[in-house]
């Protein structure tokens, strides 16, 4: 009774001309041949329709916990975005490399997310933001589904007596 139709099972490259045969007890009508696109999976969409997000809220910018995160953030750290929480968050580091202190985050990202632009910004007065060149990305894998990334700032700790970081996470274009 409807136009809509789905096919379960399929994979990206799927795609091609196929025709559709409607019947019921009076009887059958094929179609006339159509072409069948399959679009690659959106993984943020995905999820968004998993943790049943409600309308007006299921965008990468919005945030319907009221928790400051956006949900582009939640979905990349894995966190449940009808629940505000802080557990989860990017953690501080001080990271060492060759006898050298540099700063850090560290965080849980879901695998999928991995496609993303990460970038990591400095500043010394909090106002001011400049992205951090060269970042150093380290990633272990800690399952299936996720992995542990340390973003790490390519100057030394003892270069700068006042320093912040800040991780900025973009959908690429």
């Amino acid at each position: 009774t409807g136009s809509a139709w789905v096919l379960a099972n399929v994979q990206v490259g799927d795609g091609g001309s196929c025709t559709v045969v409607v019947s019921n007890p009076a009887g059958y009508a094929p179609s006339k041949p159509a072409v069948v696109m399959i679009a690659k999976p959106d993984p943020f969409a995905a999820w968004a329709t998993l943790h049943q997000l409600p309308a007006g809220a299921k965008g990468p910018n919005d945030d319907p916990d009221l928790d400051g995160l956006r949900n582009l953030f939640e979905w990349v750290l894995g966190l449940d975005p009808l629940q505000p929480s802080v557990n989860g968050l990017p953690v501080a580091e001080i990271a060492t490399v060759e006898a050298r202190s540099y700063l850090a985050f560290g965080f849980r990202r879901t695998k999928a997310a991995a496609v993303l632009d990460f970038r990591l910004l400095t500043s010394a007065d909090l106002i001011a933001w400049v992205e951090v060149p060269g970042i150093l990305q380290v990633v272990t894998s800690l399952d299936a589904d996720t992995d542990w990334v340390r973003v790490q700032d390519s100057e030394p700790i003892s270069q700068h007596p006042r320093r912040f970081l800040r991780l900025v996470i973009r959908q690429a274009p």
